[in-house]
């Protein structure tokens, strides 16, 4: 196929795209992951070392602030008082939260679901199910009190 004496269906479409006024600008393959992954069926293998490597390698992107969104725009910052909140309330809104409530079971029972469990879940639990490994319920001391939370 060449683009200097374009035919058939090619030329139909660079036809058809002359009445826009735009730029074709390359973007590299590693970029158009988010469109291959659509095209993939997720992987079934429980314990597949290529996933337990892709999810590492995008839990050190998240950690290291590469591959992140481009800033468009910076506005200024919008500063609000912390209303205290009631540690055993707020404990009590994650058990409640549809998101959170799986992956709070799972951390405490220390027990990663098998891929199939978390495919009818929603995008949040399933970016919380990738990141298993990084995932803590910590414990702290009220310093007021010395009581433990």
């Amino acid at each position: 196929m060449s683009f200097k004496e374009p035919e058939g269906q090619v030329a139909r479409w660079i036809e058809e795209l002359q009445a826009y006024n735009f730029t074709v600008v390359h973007r590299a393959g590693a970029c158009h992951t988010n469109a291959d992954v659509l095209s993939r069926l997720p992987c079934t293998a429980d314990g597949c070392h290529y996933c337990e490597r892709k999810e590492a390698r995008e839990r050190d992107l998240c950690v290291e602030g590469e591959g992140c969104a481009t800033v468009r725009q910076v506005g200024m910052p919008v500063c609000c008082e912390l209303q205290m909140v009631d540690v055993a309330e707020w404990r009590q809104q994650q058990k409640q939260d549809t998101d959170l409530r799986p992956v709070l079971q799972w951390v405490e029972a220390q027990q990663r679901p098998p891929r199939e469990e978390v495919a009818v879940l929603s995008m949040a639990v399933k970016g919380l199910w990738s990141k298993f490994g990084a995932l803590r319920l910590c414990a702290w001391k009220e310093p007021a009190t010395g009581e433990e939370k």
